[in-house]
């Protein structure tokens, strides 16, 4: 193949996702070639960061990856996917490499920022309070390329940390809440679901429950009807079928339960408003229900 346009190609397919791969023989016989080419070479990354016993460790699953290795590869050929830090148990000796505080800094954090590709996961969890936790943060809020944040609250490093991420966009389509957080970041929270800055929360895992004023909330982006991507909130519904039922009611909205199910399901309508919203109760809780409220997209 010559060699500009397999460079080219190669440029192309650095810019996409991997989904592409799947799609390889209906490409044209040069496209398709290079294609096939750029897949042996790939390296998909995902990276977890722990701490234990006054050292910092990394590790690259499967196959174990020395930092040398990683600063080696050819940066086209390198996705960086998934980035956790989680405690040592999560994590196998076989593919774990101990690491300086400097070079964390200096090399790995960098290297990561620099191969970290759009959509990519984020999950923080046990990351304890103290001086290296606080620059982590700081580097992280640099890296603009993560789609999904999992997170757990273990003390005011993280709880900043978060309302940053909200404040300054960094995360949209979603967050996944851990433990007990303030309730400045669920106004935040909120102010980014109605601003449309946030697409996703599940709030299952944390103190926060749905309430009748989230409920409204989404009511309201829902009559509006400009959202153009379908919201979701998932967690413990902390209202009841019959209050939900005379919210409606005075809203003088027409509402179906779906009554082929356990739990109650509604979609709910309005002439002015062709697009969908829709609540569900989907599981039981120890105390309460659990459930979601989506507001669609799409039209009917």
């Amino acid at each position: 193949m010559n060699e500009v346009p397999f460079l080219f190609s190669h440029s192309v397919f650095e810019q996409l996702d991997t989904s592409f791969l799947q799609r390889i023989e209906s490409l044209p016989a040069l496209w398709s070639q290079a294609a096939q080419e750029y897949q042996t070479h790939l390296k998909i990354i995902h990276l977890g960061i722990y701490f234990e016993d006054d050292q910092w460790y990394f590790n690259t699953g499967h196959e174990k990856l020395s930092l040398a290795d990683l600063l080696q590869m050819k940066p086209c050929y390198v996705r960086v996917t998934q980035l956790i830090f989680l405690e040592r148990f999560h994590f196998s000796e076989d593919s774990s490499s101990a690491i300086s505080s400097k070079d964390l800094f200096g090399k790995l954090l960098p290297f990561i920022h620099y191969q970290l590709f759009p959509g990519a996961y984020l999950r923080l969890e046990n990351l304890a309070e103290n001086e290296d936790t606080t620059k982590i943060f700081k580097e992280l809020l640099k890296m603009r390329n993560f789609t999904s944040l999992d997170i757990e609250n273990n003390g005011e490093s993280n709880e900043a940390f978060l309302q940053k991420v909200i404040d300054f966009q960094l995360i949209k389509e979603l967050i996944v809440l851990q433990g007990i957080w303030s309730e400045s970041t669920k106004t935040r929270l909120c102010e980014a679901i109605k601003q449309g800055t946030i697409y996703y929360l599940d709030l299952s895992d944390s103190h926060f429950e749905i309430d009748l004023e989230m409920f409204q909330l989404c009511f309201g982006i829902w009559q509006e009807g400009k959202n153009k991507r379908s919201i979701t909130l998932t967690g413990l519904l902390d209202f009841t079928e019959d209050q939900l039922k005379v919210f409606l009611e005075k809203e003088s909205c027409q509402y179906r339960p779906d009554s082929d199910h356990e739990k109650p399901k509604f979609t709910i309508w309005k002439r002015k408003c062709s697009k969908k919203l829709r609540v569900e109760w989907i599981d039981d809780a120890e105390f309460k229900d659990q459930g979601r409220i989506i507001v669609a997209a799409e039209s009917f």
